[in-house]
């Protein structure tokens, strides 16, 4: 819808509780008006082989994330419910930055799990594979 929109905020859910993997849940979305619209969405499942701890899911998602940024992008607002958000807003910060760049980036701790992302991270648990979609 607003390709040319100078902010991104990609709502992140981590489901963990699986022995053998985590699913991610991923929305990209624009503020319009003061509702988010979704513009891209991903469902994930990242083996804990892979991916033993939630931080490295976190690095994961940071280059995922990046790959569907217009140019255009200057503003980037994390969201999710992972303590990471809450007590390492810097590591978070520089990690996220070798993918962004000079990007602003800002990262909010939420309270509970928005309900689409937690619905697109339980669907990466059931298919134990990962899927994206753009929405426009």
């Amino acid at each position: 819808m607003n390709e040319n929109s100078q902010a991104v905020y990609v709502t992140i859910v981590i489901y963990s509780k699986e022995p053998d993997g985590h699913g991610v849940g991923v929305e990209l979305n624009y503020k319009v008006n003061d509702q988010f619209q979704p513009f891209h969405i991903i469902s994930l499942w990242l083996p804990k082989e892979d991916f033993p701890s939630e931080r490295k899911v976190l690095f994961h998602i940071f280059a995922e994330t990046a790959k569907h940024l217009s140019e255009n992008t200057e503003f980037v607002n994390y969201r999710a419910t992972s303590p990471y958000f809450a007590h390492s807003r810097e590591l978070m910060k520089r990690k996220s930055g070798v993918f962004l760049g000079d990007r602003q980036r800002y990262f909010t701790h939420l309270k509970k799990s928005p309900r689409w992302a937690l619905g697109l991270a339980l669907d990466g648990v059931k298919r134990k594979n990962s899927i994206e979609e753009r929405l426009m």
